[in-house]
């Protein structure tokens, strides 16, 4: 599986590649540059792709079973390109020991449970791109089954505290690591700058698609991404 294969990959060179420390004397500018744009460019496919004229635009030539399995895979190539592709950066941010961390990892460790409580509140096949979320064949405003269906996820897991669950924890996972070398700050920062900027445009489409439900839901769930700061 696909999906698998780039999560396992991409987990694999953030731990052990990016984990490595490198020497002085690499231009910065020009490979902050090029990883910038790559990462540019598998964001661009994880925001377009998922806005309601995309999807609408697909729905003309593609069964619905085939939707979100194609944009999961496009994704998860980009992001083994993405990895593959990065051209290291040199430099040490910090280096924590001792108490500071075990707080780093404890962070971690919350991250993953965060991540799990989130998607098992999801289509956890339509998560990794095996079969086709409800709905899928119009992705245009739901009719009042999949708003309810919708209105479940929301209500348990951590969705009762933040809105964006898999982003907080994508950047506990990421941003806790005791050892923060260059290459890995570089990802954290375009990963949480990307998270800004494309929650309020996530959300717009959110409210088109399932009305007063979501706006609800936003009134009821009050922070973003971290409570009490987003």
């Amino acid at each position: 599986m696909l999906f698998v294969a780039a999560f396992a990959y991409g987990a694999w060179r953030y731990v052990v590649d990016f984990g490595a420390s490198r020497a002085e004397g690499h231009r910065v500018a020009p490979a902050l540059t090029a990883d910038g744009g790559l990462f540019a460019l598998f964001a661009a496919h994880h925001s377009l792709m998922a806005r309601t004229w995309a999807k609408r635009r697909l729905a003309r030539h593609l069964p619905a079973s085939l939707e979100r399995a194609i944009y999961v895979w496009v994704a998860s190539a980009l992001f083994i390109l993405l990895c593959a592709a990065w051209r290291p950066l040199p430099g040490l941010a910090w280096r924590a020991t001792g108490l500071p961390a075990l707080l780093g990892l404890g962070l971690q460790a919350l991250g993953a449970l965060v991540l799990g409580g989130a998607v098992r509140s999801l289509d956890v096949r339509s998560f990794v791109g095996v079969g086709a979320p409800p709905g899928a064949r119009d992705p245009g405003p739901r009719p009042p089954a999949d708003v309810r269906s919708a209105t479940e996820i929301w209500s348990r897991g951590p969705y009762r505290w933040v809105r964006h669950p898999i982003y907080l924890a994508t950047l506990l996972l990421m941003g806790a690591m005791p050892t923060m070398t260059a290459d890995r700050l570089a990802l954290v920062l375009f990963v949480a700058a990307y998270a800004v900027v494309a929650i309020p445009w996530e959300e717009r489409t959110l409210v088109e698609r399932h009305g007063e439900a979501y706006e609800a839901y936003r009134r009821r769930v009050r922070w973003r991404l971290l409570p009490g700061v987003y």
